[in-house]
C-alpha cells in the first residue's frame, strides 16, 4: 500500500471546489508499471491518496494528474535488507 500526499509547487493543494461557477477539480494518481497505468485513485480534499495493491520486489511509478498539469514520481524496488513502509509526496 502507499499513501501520501499532493500539491502543487507552491504547497497548494489541488482541489478547487466553486459550486455556482459549476467547477469540482481535483487530482488523480495513478499506478502507472512499465508505463501502463494499472488503476487510479482520486485525491481526497487534504491532497491524500491511499492506493492498495502495490507490486512488491519491482519498481513502479505514481502520477498525479490535474486539469493544470501533472507530476510522477519513480519508486524504486527495495535492495538488500531495506524493507519498511515507502511514502511519497508528489508534487
Amino acid at each position: 500500500m502507499a499513501h501520501g500526499t499532493v500539491h502543487f509547487g507552491d504547497r497548494s493543494l489541488p482541489r478547487t471546489l466553486l459550486p455556482l461557477a459549476n467547477v469540482n477539480a481535483f487530482a488523480t494518481v495513478h499506478l502507472l508499471i512499465g508505463g501502463a497505468s494499472i488503476f487510479s485513485r482520486p485525491v481526497n480534499n487534504f491532497g491524500e491518496y491511499v492506493l492498495p495493491g502495490l507490486p512488491l520486489g519491482q519498481s513502479f511509478a505514481l502520477l498525479a494528474q490535474t486539469e493544470a498539469g501533472e507530476g510522477e514520481q519513480l519508486i524504486l524496488a527495495p535492495t538488500g535488507s531495506a524493507t519498511g513502509p515507502r511514502t511519497s509526496s508528489i508534487s
